[in-house]
């Protein structure tokens, strides 16, 4: 259920339904329909919210879903750490790229070369939403219906107390006279020390650091091939996802065909064998930033699997 403002998003949804889960049943609800938006609302069971664009900020959807009284999974990420609380739904862990790797989306964006939908589609093909968490939260809320039940009751709960107009608009009230509060006590005094960092294109890997849950560079991480490659052509599913989100159509990806191949194939599909982003490095001859982008890309579409933070050694 939503907003397609170009056609692009809508048909990457479609023909990805058809092409990755074929005995799924597929509907599409028009979000800017207020009536077919309520339908959707009415039928669920579950919200879900998989966000993984530096575009989505505070999170309206996911407070219509409480309204709802639905039990909510989504992302962790930004707003959605303040809203979505563990009473009332599950937070999916996320992963974005470092601000060092990600400057050449923002000198791309500045020069020009990109547009502000490529900007962000790129950020977001290196931010990845941890698949296994994900199940997890689907089959525990599909296979338990009295703790759907008790989600949706408290997130209801919740939107009333805290969203409604009834709450909001005191505490702008509040905010206002405080405002005011500090105009009429404020002393206009010259700024000393240094002068405040501005330059003119920061990293959206720093500009949005707090959104994620975790950074690529935050610590030590190792890989292998996910097992549902086994005896799988590694080119063929790399070119499997590039047609299925129709980059050709965006104009742009993280990094090149030939490179998510060459770090797909560095992989070891061996269940004991995890490689370090350094080792892919020395085996592939890519450089650390194309590793980076290639690994967060290969992981967020289950062609690369990540070892669980707990078993990482350092």
């Amino acid at each position: 259920c939503g907003l397609d403002a170009d056609g692009y998003g809508r048909k990457v949804f479609e023909q990805g339904a058809q092409a990755l889960m074929p005995d799924v049943p597929y509907h599409h609800f028009d979000g800017g329909d207020a009536e077919a938006r309520a339908d959707a609302f009415t039928l669920s069971d579950v919200f879900t919210f998989p966000i993984d664009n530096i575009q989505e900020t505070f999170g309206l959807a996911p407070i219509e879903g409480l309204a709802a009284g639905l039990p909510i999974i989504c992302s962790d990420w930004d707003g959605m750490k303040d809203t979505v609380t563990p009473e009332v739904g599950m937070r999916i862990p996320t992963l974005m790229a470092g601000a060092q790797t990600l400057e050449r989306e923002a000198k791309r964006l500045q020069l020009g070369i990109h547009n502000y939908v490529q900007y962000t589609s790129q950020v977001s093909g290196m931010t990845v939403i941890n698949g296994q968490a994900w199940v997890e939260a689907v089959v525990a809320l599909t296979r338990e219906g009295a703790l759907r039940k008790r989600l949706g009751a408290a997130a209801q709960a919740r939107a009333r107390s805290l969203y409604d107009w009834s709450a909001v608009i005191p505490q702008m009230q509040a905010l206002w006279s405080e405002l005011a509060e500090r105009r009429a006590h404020f002393e206009d005094t010259p700024a000393g020390g240094a002068q405040a960092r501005a330059p003119m294109s920061l990293s959206p890997g720093e500009l949005f650091a707090a959104y994620p849950t975790a950074q690529f560079s935050d610590r030590p991480r190792q890989y292998r091939r996910h097992p549902n490659l086994a005896d799988t052509d590694p080119a063929g599913a790399v070119d499997r996802i590039i047609k299925v989100h129709r980059y050709a159509a965006l104009g742009c990806k993280p990094s090149s065909r030939v490179n998510f191949i060459r770090v797909l194939q560095a992989l070891s599909d061996q269940e004991t064998l995890w490689s370090s982003p350094l080792e892919l490095q020395e085996r592939s001859g890519l450089s650390s930033d194309v590793i980076e982008r290639s690994l967060l890309w290969l992981e967020k579409f289950d062609l690369a699997l990540q070892m669980p933070e707990d078993v990482v050694k350092i």
